[in-house]
């Protein structure tokens, strides 16, 4: 068991000695570039889920309205120079 332990922290990039454990059933939402690790039974279809800096890439918004079947409200924000 402490080697699926170790395995499991250097997937996720955790120091194999810190103190952390990783929750169960972690999926990844999104890109690897712009996506989030979130639990799988974090939302369900009545979560309703503000997403703040929609910007170039948009697919863990997008996944997360496709995996759970929930609400997403996406926030652009402007800025000027």
């Amino acid at each position: 068991m402490q080697r699926i332990k170790n395995l499991t922290k250097r997937i996720l990039k955790i120091h194999p000695k810190s103190n952390l454990t990783p929750l169960k059933d972690i999926i990844q939402l999104g890109t690897k570039v712009h996506g989030y690790f979130i639990p799988e039974n974090f939302l369900n279809s009545s979560s309703l889920c503000y997403c703040v800096g929609a910007g170039e890439d948009i697919s863990f918004d997008t996944e997360l309205v496709h995996h759970f079947n929930c609400d997403v409200v996406i926030l652009i924000l402007l800025l000027r120079a």
